[in-house]
């Protein structure tokens, strides 16, 4: 019975159809085989019926998608099924009580189910510890002895590979021809365990964890010299949210390298280029990556999904600040860096003639003025027609946390930042902004000007 045990917990691809074997003395043995084969890509109540079926306790975490079955086998003591956001299973693991047991599992699916080695899909570095087999239109891993990484012995079932930058199933580091860069896991939203087994498969030793309220981050060392360190952001579901390599900025590429690696790989540069670093985009699996590197410390690559944080996108009360190269650039030369940074600028009669207008996306205060003194920027104004806006006791609290002193409030409020050498006054009664008799829209203002001397 203990080898009939085996064999029908194992037999996950028998060429078998009938999804609902007939009741029998040892469900696990024959109705292993036929549900296994179409359970990759089922849904939970196909799983629970199955395991149900078979005489198993089962659990279903629902925050973190994943079935937990407890067979009757003494062979084996767990399967594991993890879901994806859609519900549709993407793998599963089949965890034994030792590699002995394992082992003998392996030998009758290779004899008698027709399971076969494959070589050529082996990492780098886990000839020591993990074999792959093929078993039709799926694939097999195994952890034939016992690491940091695999303690248990344990199979990993999932369907054929596919090497996508995003796919659940990829292998491959992709490495750039300088050897200098590597692609970490990237299939954002699969729970931890792929990114711990890609990580592991390559012969990464895992440097711990740090665990926060609803986040953890686990962290790996690298086999490339210019990589620090590789961490997986893991969110309160187990699933991956954020990736980063750190980089030793003395041996890692240079930007224009990186740029050109990512290009390869199909990544575009996004047209807004932060402070921090620009951003390059992924539209599969809609990845981003940013290039961070700052004069002092590590250099990264941040890897995110979803929207994002471009600016002026916000609903939140904000303050928009100008750019702060009053007197170094003439007027076109700050709408190009406005531009660059990824702002749409206008010139309009809405307000004032033709002057130059920043849409700052901001719901509170859309448009930033740019005023010139013979032609050369020297100053900005936040602009907002909504009176109650202008006076939100918001406005002054922002300033102040900006670094702004308060220093009057006769004529107008008003506030210096010592250290930009920028005084700013509030326009709360639209004395700069009313010009009806011209066709203009009344505005109310936040004027920011330079205190430095103009030329």
């Amino acid at each position: 019975m203990g080898v009939a045990l085996i064999l029908g917990a194992t037999a996950l691809f028998s060429s078998c159809r009938d999804p609902k074997p007939e009741p029998n003395p040892d469900p696990i043995q024959e109705a292993a085989a036929p549900v296994y084969a179409n359970v990759l890509g089922g849904n939970t109540l196909a799983v629970l019926d199955f395991e149900q079926q078979a005489g198993a306790t089962t659990t279903y975490n629902e925050e973190t998608r994943v079935i937990t079955a407890t067979p009757k086998s003494g062979a084996i003591t767990a399967r594991t099924y993890y879901f994806d956001a859609k519900g549709t299973l993407r793998f599963l693991t089949v965890e034994y009580s030792s590699f002995e047991e394992q082992a003998k599992s392996l030998e009758l699916a290779v004899a008698q189910l027709g399971w076969k080695e494959d070589a050529s899909l082996k990492y780098p570095g886990q000839a020591t510890y993990e074999k792959t087999y093929t078993a039709g239109n799926t694939r097999v891993r195994v952890n034939t002895q016992a690491s940091q990484a695999l303690p248990k012995p344990v199979l990993l079932v999932e369907a054929a590979a596919q090497e996508g930058i995003t796919d659940w199933t990829r292998t491959d580091n992709l490495a750039g021809a300088s050897g200098k860069l590597v692609l970490p896991f990237l299939a954002f939203d699969a729970p931890a365990l792929l990114a711990e087994r890609f990580e592991a498969g390559y012969g990464h030793k895992s440097l711990g964890q740090e665990a926060g309220e609803s986040v953890r981050v686990i962290k790996f060392d690298a086999s490339v010299a210019s990589v620090k360190e590789t961490r997986y952001t893991v969110g309160a579901a187990g699933t991956i949210t954020q990736v980063t390599l750190l980089l030793d900025r003395t041996m890692a590429p240079t930007v224009g390298q990186m740029e050109d690696y990512f290009t390869g790989l199909g990544f575009t540069k996004e047209s807004f280029e932060p402070e921090e670093g620009p951003f390059y985009t992924l539209a599969q699996g809609n990845v981003h990556v940013q290039i961070l590197t700052p004069a002092t410390g590590d250099w990264a690559l941040n890897f995110t999904t979803g929207e994002l944080p471009k600016p002026g996108t916000s609903d939140e009360f904000a303050l928009f600040f100008p750019i702060n190269r009053f007197y170094e650039l003439d007027m076109e030369e700050a709408i190009a860096e406005y531009e660059k940074a990824g702002y749409k600028v206008e010139r309009t009669d809405t307000y004032e003639p033709k002057m130059p207008e920043v849409i700052t996306g901001n719901k509170y205060f859309p448009r930033l003025q740019l005023s010139d003194l013979y032609d050369v920027y020297f100053a900005a104004s936040l602009i907002t027609e909504d009176p109650e806006v202008i006076n939100d006791p918001r406005v002054a609290q922002l300033l102040q946390q900006a670094g702004y002193v308060h220093l009057a409030e006769d004529p107008l409020p008003t506030y210096m930042n010592y250290d930009e050498e920028i005084k700013v006054m509030i326009d709360i009664n639209a004395e700069f902004g009313s010009h009806p008799q011209e066709g203009k829209n009344k505005y109310y203002s936040i004027n920011f000007e330079s205190t430095r001397e103009p030329f």
